[in-house]
């Protein structure tokens, strides 16, 4: 990467890592950056609509989704309820369905071309945050998925493939 960058997300497409938004100096961006292991090569790619930080990101299939986090407005920190889609084969970004609650600092995993957004900060209400939120890629809609049994935030989250005979218990 050109500068160093703090509070930023990360995901794997294709073999290559993505690395979105952050902090620069202090200073929100909206920057997407690649790193090819193969090549040990960084490249810039097409800037985000929105700047932001504290975000995560998820690759489904061949588009890469850039789920909430926060940006200032003046010296105040808010929630950005933006959700964006890259597409890497054509470097370009498109917005799609807003999340319902924003959140910084969240977990996010994939199962089933759906992205589950776990916990987190709303800046917006001040407080720590129990929902589960899901995103289907396929019908670019969000629903609730239940409740936490606490708050959490800085949470990490993965989904795991199971051999057959030992998702059987």
């Amino acid at each position: 990467m050109e500068k160093p960058c703090a509070a930023h997300a990360g995901t794997v497409c294709d073999g290559k890592i993505f690395i979105s938004g952050g902090a620069v100096y202090g200073d929100f961006v909206n920057t997407m950056s690649t790193y090819d292991p193969t090549e040990n090569q960084w490249d810039n790619k097409a800037v985000m609509g929105t700047k932001r930080a504290h975000h995560t990101m998820a690759t489904v299939r061949d588009k890469i989704y850039v789920i909430g986090g926060n940006h200032t407005k003046g010296n105040q920190c808010i929630d950005v309820l933006i959700v964006e889609s890259y597409c890497p084969e054509d470097n370009t970004w498109s917005t799609v369905a807003p999340i319902m609650e924003g959140r910084t600092g969240p977990g996010i995993a994939v199962l089933d071309r759906k992205v589950f957004v776990v916990g987190g900060y709303s800046w917006n209400d001040g407080q720590y945050q129990t929902t589960v939120q899901c995103y289907n890629t396929e019908d670019d809609k969000w629903d609730y998925e239940g409740e936490l049994p606490e708050a959490l935030a800085g949470v990490s989250c993965m989904t795991l493939d199971l051999p057959h005979h030992l998702a059987a218990f």
